[in-house]
């Protein structure tokens, strides 16, 4: 099986879909326009135009929801404050679930899999000391980093950072994954080491602008790692680690399909 497309995308894809209270079938669709807002390959366009599709798809989703409000998130706005807050916003919430929640925890239950499968005595701790998972999942937050640039910033004014003139005006490009293997946090950090204890990573970014949906995302994370490990624990690669196809162009690094033996 390819797990990507059949583990790793369906958890987070199935996630969303409760959490805005739409039909489970959806999540195909969700898959689907996540991928292509991410996939830079086809130009800047190819994004901005998958985005455009998400946002009328969206449109379609609350105007049903207007209708005939459900459990989940849209619905209980919906109910509670009716044209209180319009389309425009309903539909922004929706989107930024989508952007947020998607891609990033598909991609990054793939690379901890793949970890997973490297070393099987990964998977064993986790059989053998369930609260290790979330050991794991923190050094493997750390170690890939899969959004690994965050938004560019705009100088204001003219200013100095480690010795680096920046001018204003100038655009700033911050390397989360650089920094999350920076040797101040110690060392052997371009290794992935489970037994490390938990360090100060960047994943989720930082500040007022950190990930407001990194619980939701470490426990869907330690739940698939979790269950894979348990479920199948003679999992393997189906080809050699070389032929692994990974994302060149893409705002989330990660693997268009991991195939795996299961036993």
């Amino acid at each position: 099986m390819d797990l990507v497309a059949e583990f790793a995308a369906v958890i987070p894809a199935a996630v969303i879909c409760e959490l805005l209270g739409m039909p489970r079938h959806d999540s195909e669709r969700i898959q689907e326009l996540s991928e292509a807002r991410s996939d830079l390959s086809g130009r800047a366009q190819h994004s901005f135009n998958a985005m455009t599709d998400s946002l009328e798809y969206l449109r379609g989703v609350l105007a049903e929801q207007r209708r005939d409000p459900g459990d989940g998130l849209l619905g209980a706005v919906v109910r509670d404050h009716g044209d209180e807050v319009d389309d425009d916003e309903l539909v922004g919430l929706a989107d930024g679930l989508l952007t947020g929640g998607f891609e990033t925890t598909a991609s990054m239950i793939a690379i901890g899999a793949l970890l997973m499968l490297r070393d099987p005595s990964i998977p064993q701790q986790l059989r053998e000391d369930p609260g290790s998972a979330n050991a794991f999942v923190e050094e493997a937050l750390r170690y890939a980093t899969v959004v690994q640039v965050a938004f560019p910033r705009f100088a204001e004014e003219d200013t100095v950072i480690g010795n680096v003139e920046i001018s204003a005006g100038d655009v700033v490009l911050c390397s989360l994954s650089a920094a999350d293997r920076d040797p101040a946090l110690g060392e052997g950090m371009d290794e992935f080491d489970m037994a490390r204890g938990r360090t100060a990573h960047l994943a989720f970014g930082h500040g007022i602008h950190r990930c407001i949906g990194a619980e939701l995302g470490r426990m869907e994370l330690e739940r698939a790692y979790l269950s894979l490990a348990n479920r199948f624990p003679r999992m393997r690669l189906a080809i050699p680690e070389s032929e692994l196809d990974f994302r060149q162009l893409s705002i989330v690094h990660g693997l268009f399909s991991l195939p795996v033996w299961l036993s």
